[in-house]
């Protein structure tokens, strides 16, 4: 910090003034301390004539500038760190009216003093309660108050500073204590495996800089392509799900498929139709919801006529309408239990493929809302826990219904909220659960399915209820495989289910930047839109919805 001023003291101060202008100099010894070296560290900057501007940011290395005032775009600064990392500094210009409060008794309110704060760039972008609202990096002279006493990751001088991610916050690890339960002791083991992938990234000895996540695409692509051509036998009842984990994962990192594979998995998702409508786990199964769903969505991510039209529409509507209960729910197969899941994959097929009518739909909006909990999540059926997969499946069905309004909004939002982990970042099922990629989706989802009903009603949206930058840093720092694929946490292996819902998830958070400027891993991590009802890409959706209506006008 540095407090520039041409006025002089004057030469005659009484006593009890000087007295107390010693003290607040002794308060501030540390931060001149900290300015001279900043100052022999870095070139002084030109004064500049005031523009009436507020707030005003500056990059400066030895090749570029960049200038950005008030509320012009901060998406030109934030994509500078994302280049270059920590290796620049910000200059951060504030008028006397909007100093931080400890600065304040310094200056004189008759006298327009600049404070310059040199700050690392990610230790700006990446600092907790610093958000990008409307091009106004909100809290920032609050935490810049807070924060002065932390050491800075990159020089390890007491700067404004922390570690350059949302995630891992030392202040959120959990506290061990002398006896810990089960539980507390998984959660201690799991955050301690997120901070050793996290400092993974750390600078080395001889270097200062922090390294940024890397989005490992081809990695992905050869791990999830190389088990579709096997056309994969194990999980026999779950034929039709590796098919589609694996058909939605390529489509999300923009694979194409060739006429010759997509006519095998079409023809082997046939053997898997049962003549009395709907698809089994595998050839010459019974009809049951899941695999259902599944297969018909599996066929629409291949955006192909020949796929679309091998779904037996009739014999499906008719076992849709076997499997409906008289009190609106959904067993999942004939004699099967009655399951939120049913419901969800009923209805999302039922809308795909143009077939829902009245029959399926009766009592159902009553027996969702009834599933909805004390806490505000959904669980399976009546009576049961709050769960982070069911709660997706029963504002899915809500949505396709046209009846989310039903859902208890507030306590939904409070429940969704928790159930992110302040220190890894991702998303956990249910209360006192550890986190787990899949539920980045499962709950990330949820939040876009409130969003749709907000614009539907003509109300205000939910912005950024979550924190999308932390999802992100939990899944490609802590579940990503070398090898390729996505895994539930650090130590557990890869699979298709984890690497489609991994993947579907960090499709979500990127949702919420547009401008896919502020995306974590650059532009090489960049994923196409999905639907959030079906979870296929927009693309496959509209594909789908556009072949299935020129059926029902024929």
């Amino acid at each position: 910090m540095k407090i520039n001023s041409e006025k002089k003291p004057a030469i005659k101060k009484k006593k009890k003034i000087a007295s107390k202008k010693k003290k607040i100099d002794e308060k501030f010894a540390e931060d001149r301390h900290l300015t001279k070296k900043l100052a022999e560290k870095f070139a002084k900057q030109k004064k500049k004539e005031d523009d009436g501007a507020v707030l005003k940011f500056k990059v400066k290395d030895d090749k570029q500038k960049v200038s950005v005032e008030n509320s012009a775009s901060h998406n030109k600064i934030i994509l500078q760190a994302e280049e270059r990392h920590v290796s620049k500094q910000y200059q951060l210009e504030l008028r006397n009216d909007a100093l931080c409060s400890q600065f304040k008794s310094k200056i004189s309110k008759k006298d327009e003093f600049l404070i310059d704060v040199w700050l690392h760039g990610d230790c700006v972008l990446h600092l907790p309660k610093v958000f990008l609202h409307g091009g106004e990096l909100t809290h920032l002279e609050e935490v810049i108050n807070q924060s002065w006493k932390n050491k800075c990751v990159v020089c390890h001088e007491k700067m404004n500073a922390n570690v350059p991610f949302r995630s891992f916050q030392e202040k959120f690890q959990l506290c061990i204590e002398e006896r810990t339960t089960p539980t507390l002791a998984s959660q201690i083991r799991v955050e301690d495996m997120c901070q050793d992938e996290a400092q993974k990234l750390g600078p080395k000895e001889d270097e200062k800089e922090w390294k940024m996540p890397f989005f490992d695409r081809d990695h992905h692509l050869a791990y999830t392509f190389a088990d579709l051509s096997k056309c994969p036998t194990y999980l026999d009842a779950s034929r039709p799900w590796l098919c589609y984990w694996s058909v939605h994962s390529l489509n999300l990192l923009n694979q194409t498929f060739s006429h010759d594979m997509k006519s095998k998995i079409v023809t082997f998702l046939k053997t898997c139709e049962s003549p009395e409508g709907g698809y089994g786990g595998g050839p010459g199964q019974i009809p049951h919801l899941a695999p259902t769903y599944a297969a018909v969505l599996a066929l629409a991510t291949l955006r192909c006529e020949e796929a679309l039209a091998s779904i037996n529409r009739e014999t499906l509507a008719n076992f849709l309408r076997s499997v409906h209960q008289t009190d609106g729910s959904y067993i999942m197969h004939t004699g099967g239990e009655v399951d939120m899941r049913g419901v969800y994959c009923a209805l999302a097929v039922a809308k795909l493929t143009k077939i829902l009518d009245q029959s399926m739909i009766e009592n159902t909006p009553e027996w969702i809302i009834s599933c909805q909990t004390y806490e505000g999540g959904f669980g399976g059926e009546p009576g049961t826990e709050a769960h982070g997969g069911y709660t997706f499946c029963a504002m899915g069905a809500l949505t396709i219904l046209g009846k989310a309004k039903l859902a208890e909004k507030d306590s939904l939002l409070k429940w969704l909220s928790n159930r992110q982990m302040r220190f890894e970042g991702g998303f956990c099922g249910r209360s006192n659960k550890l986190v787990d990629a899949c539920y980045s989706f499962w709950q990330g989802a949820v939040f876009r399915l409130i969003d749709m009903e907000l614009e539907k009603e003509e109300q205000p949206t939910l912005g950024l209820a979550f924190d999308t930058r932390a999802l992100e840093e939990y899944l490609l720092i802590c579940c990503q495989d070398p090898r390729g694929g996505f895994r539930d946490k650090p130590d557990r292996p890869r699979d298709l289910y984890h690497t489609c819902y991994g993947l579907s998830g960090l499709a979500v958070a990127q949702s919420y930047d547009e401008s896919k400027q502020l995306i974590l891993g650059g532009e090489a991590a960049c994923l196409p839109p999905i639907d959030p009802v079906l979870n296929i890409t927009a693309e496959s959706e509209t594909f789908a919805s556009s072949y299935f209506e020129r059926l029902l006008s024929c």
